[in-house]
């Protein structure tokens, strides 16, 4: 009986907490994710570290948009930072919270990376586009602007390093359905060598009824859990962009087509799990797992 009022109380606290966050989560990165997308795309070109005159240029050329490109991409990743934290919140109230908690860290530290970045790049260089006549840079935005676009690189990799974190507690299934299975609490007899004795503290899987009314695994992106994504897909899908921000920056010829290819998957990955976190179903409160009040 009290195994049953913990997993109830469990369910509660999970259906009313782990819910609220991933889906805060979900609108969060979908909201960052676009924002930074739209910005970026409208960003012009100015990749190569070895010409910041070709900055000032294109900042001259049309300063309007490139503040409100720099506004907007500040807002992007300022709801991309909230996001991996509302996600830690979720995986830590389903028990799933391992290496999320330090990405979210690494979210923040993105964010404290980019605010002076974007201040600089929004209210400054029109000013001292404005006062450099074309081809020309300073010779203080001759050292400011390698450093400056390094930093948008390292901000970056904090947030795909954000996102490696959190895809490992992704990767694992909820607690309290080991590979998908729901399990009850009750402990096998001692010594015990019958199939009910296996899983973590001798948890052994409800009968049929209990699992879902059909013996049949349920979804584990149901439930207050959070969604489960495999590991292999989450890192192939991330750990690109860190090298291939790295050859931007040294052969700034083809950082363009490299950063396309290396950036996109983890940027599309980031945007559909925020897709499945708004769109998934969550229990209601009070309901224990196949047998809703």
């Amino acid at each position: 009986m009290a195994g049953a009022v913990g997993m109830a109380e469990g369910s509660r606290t999970d259906a009313t907490g782990g819910s609220t966050a991933f889906r805060q989560a979900g609108w969060l990165l979908l909201v960052g994710g676009v924002l930074a997308a739209a910005s970026t795309a409208l960003h012009p070109v100015t990749l190569n570290p070895r010409d910041p005159a070709a900055v000032l240029d294109a900042v001259r050329a049309n300063s309007t948009r490139w503040i409100a490109v720099h506004v907007t991409l500040g807002v992007g990743v300022a709801a991309w930072s909230l996001g991996w934290f509302a996600v830690y919140q979720g995986l830590r109230d389903a028990g799933r919270a391992r290496w999320s908690g330090a990405g979210a860290m690494l979210a923040v530290a993105a964010l404290a990376v980019w605010i002076p970045l974007l201040a600089l790049e929004a209210a400054g260089l029109p000013l001292i586009a404005r006062a450099t006549p074309p081809g020309h840079s300073p010779l203080g935005w001759n050292a400011a602007w390698p450093a400056t676009l390094a930093g948008g690189y390292v901000a970056t990799g904090l947030y795909w390093l954000a996102g490696i974190a959190a895809a490992w507690d992704l990767a694992a299934p909820p607690a309290g359905t080991p590979g998908g299975v729901a399990t009850s609490p009750a402990a096998a007899p001692a010594g015990s060598s019958r199939p009910e004795a296996d899983g973590p503290a001798g948890a052994r899987p409800l009968p049929p009824a209990a699992a879902g009314g059909n013996g049949r695994r349920e979804p584990r992106r149901q439930g207050a859990g959070g969604p489960t994504v495999p590991l292999g897909i989450s890192l192939a899908a991330l750990l690109p962009g860190l090298p291939g921000m790295a050859i931007a920056w040294f052969i700034p010829a083809v950082a363009v087509p490299v950063l396309l290819a290396t950036l996109l998957p983890g940027a599309l990955w980031a945007l559909l799990l925020a897709w499945r976190m708004v769109t998934r179903r969550s229990e209601p409160p009070g309901a224990v797992r196949g047998h809703p009040r």
